[in-house]
């Protein structure tokens, strides 16, 4: 996108926002300033992604930019939820009714139904009107052998309620909540709230929760779920967003909790009962006011879902469970103050999801040696500065970007790992690492620019690939461990090491390719003949290395080294061709190949 182009959506999303702030109707000052708001958040948003786009093609983000960038998406998920928390509230306003009590402990603001009072919304809580039960004419039901599923239920559009749920229909026990029971009709921009509902008693004779059951009822604060309620379907409490507390009866039952079940609540604590088995994908992804997880001993989880707490930006610690055996992708993805991370021991975790841990944690965590596979990016942006491995550790694999821009600033790998990814450690702070010796694969960037000062390439290693060890400013030494079996030098493989000063090229390498050393500290360069060398391949070369610009030397690839003199021995002149001279720019001309 040009910066005409650019100019003229800005525009486009300025004038939009100014014509809804001037036609819309009996819109509140509050209203007016967060569309006002929302539209610039989003304009700037657009100019920083056509840089981010840029970065994608190459061209690096800088941290000022990175941070802004993930700070403006932050204020405008913020600044259109409190949009539409405000919306709401102008539809209670000139309803009828009693107004509520209010008690107030922790911030928003709602309307009475009568527009008597304003009442803080995610901060407050509301004391209900007299409990009721609902009325049997209210109720929509199915009834099989003998049990009763509500399917659904009409709330009172005009003044706040507290339903309770009849435990008995036709002298039939209620066991089942359907789905959608409670759930307002959602036609298209599916954003229906049920803002009346601010309190509902569940009956102890309900064994399940079906999906969607109480979803976008905004009203409710608190709920208690039975003893005998077994299930939790998905998307239960779905964007409930006044919902601060759940409370398990014990002893509970359940079992599971559903997909989605309290995305984008404002649940504070949660206690897991024991007899849960699975937290299912985003189960509580974005209930960005959740500080506490704790598991009921002895636990039963075995699996952590998908996203399951991504988001929950104020969850600060967090105690793994023995029996969890697995970790989805992104399951704590951007909890950005969990700053304690403790697996129970003895655990049973095999593995870690991509993203599991993105952009959190904090000092050091220590990794169960039974884990075996640690995802893509699964600690990517991680405050830890030390990630440990218990002994003796089963793990065989680490994903790609694993610890990207994190704050480690040491590693030992364990090994059974024989593959180190691309980009593994790219931008970490790490500065105290040795590349152990069953290593076979370096990865692309892996180590682009970390602090680490010196570095050994193992035997097994057969090429260098592009950029593995570049924009490393503190690099001073590279060794090749012998016998060398590297054959190529990938692109860029050692750029912009200004602190590289001399290498030993080892004989077994043919390639090296284009700008491989290119703003490094080296004056000099020793290798086999017939090598093949890219373009900028050396410090002040162009885009014929070998023109003359930078000095290098060779050696006859097939012949051993001269073995050491003894004083006896007389030493016969260099013969030329023989491979035991020293033969400085330009070499014989078919030999020379320029990539």
């Amino acid at each position: 996108m040009n910066k005409n182009t650019f100019l003229f959506k800005l525009m486009g999303i300025i004038v939009i926002a100014v014509l809804i702030i001037s036609c819309a109707p009996k819109k509140s000052d509050e209203q007016i300033i967060l569309e006002a708001r929302v539209a610039e958040l989003q304009a700037e948003l657009e100019l920083l992604s056509e840089i981010e786009a840029q970065a994608e093609q190459g061209i690096e983000l800088t941290p000022e930019q990175a941070a802004r960038i993930a700070e403006i998406r932050a204020e405008l998920d913020d600044a259109k939820a409190e949009l539409e928390t405000v919306v709401a509230e102008q539809r209670q306003r000139g309803r009828s009714g009693q107004p509520v009590e209010v008690e107030t402990t922790t911030g928003g603001h709602i309307q009475s139904p009568d527009n008597s009072q304003q009442i803080p919304a995610d901060q407050t809580s509301i004391t209900a009107p007299t409990p009721q039960l609902i009325p049997l004419e209210n109720i929509t039901y199915t009834t099989s052998g003998g049990r009763v599923t509500i399917t659904n239920v009409v709330i009172d559009p005009d003044n706040y309620v507290h339903y309770i749920i009849p435990d008995t229909i036709g002298g039939m026990p209620v066991t089942a909540i359907g789905n959608n029971a409670f759930m307002p009709e959602q036609r298209p921009p599916f954003t229906s709230e049920n803002t009346t509902l601010v309190g509902i008693t569940i009956p102890s004779t309900v064994t399940s929760i079906g999906d969607s059951a109480f979803s976008f009822c905004v009203g409710l604060t608190s709920i208690n779920i039975p003893a005998a309620v077994t299930t939790i379907g998905k998307n239960a409490f779905l964007h409930c967003r006044r919902l601060t507390s759940i409370t398990f009866i014990s002893p509970s039952s359940l079992t599971s909790i559903g997909a989605e079940t309290f995305t984008n609540t404002s649940i504070m604590s949660i206690t897991i009962p024991s007899g849960v088995t699975r937290i299912e994908d985003n189960a509580f992804n974005d209930a960005r006011s959740l500080s506490s997880v704790i598991f009921e001993t002895p636990s039963s989880v075995t699996s952590i879902g998908n996203a399951a707490f991504s988001g929950c930006w104020n969850l600060k610690s967090i105690t793994i469970p023995s029996s969890v055996t697995t970790i989805g992708n992104r399951a704590f993805y951007q909890c950005r103050n969990l700053a304690s991370v403790t697996f129970a021991s003895p655990s049973s975790l095999t593995r870690i999801g991509n993203e599991a841990f993105y952009n959190c944690g904090e000092g050091t965590v220590t990794i169960p040696s039974t884990v075996t596979s640690i995802g893509e990016s699964a600690f990517r942006g991680a405050g830890f500065t030390n990630i440990t491995f218990a002994s003796p550790s089963s793990l065989t694999t680490i994903g790609a970007h694993a610890f990207r821009n994190s704050s480690i600033t040491s590693f030992t790998i364990p090994q059974g790992v024989t593959r180190i990814e691309e980009r593994t450690f790219d931008g970490s702070s790490l500065t105290n690492f040795t590349i152990p010796t069953w290593i076979t694969y370096i990865g692309p960037g892996a180590f682009n620019s970390t602090k680490i000062t010196s570095i050994t390439i193992p035997s097994g290693i057969t090429k260098i690939e592009t950029s593995t060890f570049s924009n490393m400013y503190s690099l001073t030494s590279v060794t090749f461990a012998s016998p060398s079996s590297v054959a190529v030098i990938g692109g860029g493989a050692f750029l912009s090491n200004m602190n590289l000063k001399n290498i030993d090229i080892p004989l077994s390498v043919h390639t090296i390719e284009a700008s491989a050393f290119n703003g490094t500290g080296l004056n000099e360069i020793t290798l086999s003949r017939g090598t093949e060398v890219g373009m900028f391949a050396f410090p002040r070369a162009g885009a014929n290395p070998l023109d003359g610009s930078f000095p290098v030397h060779y050696r006859d690839a097939d012949a051993p080294r001269p073995a050491p003199q003894t004083p006896q021995q007389q030493t016969p002149p260099a013969t030329p061709g023989s491979g035991t001279e020293q033969q400085t720019m330009p070499p014989v001309q078919p030999e020379r190949r320029v990539r």
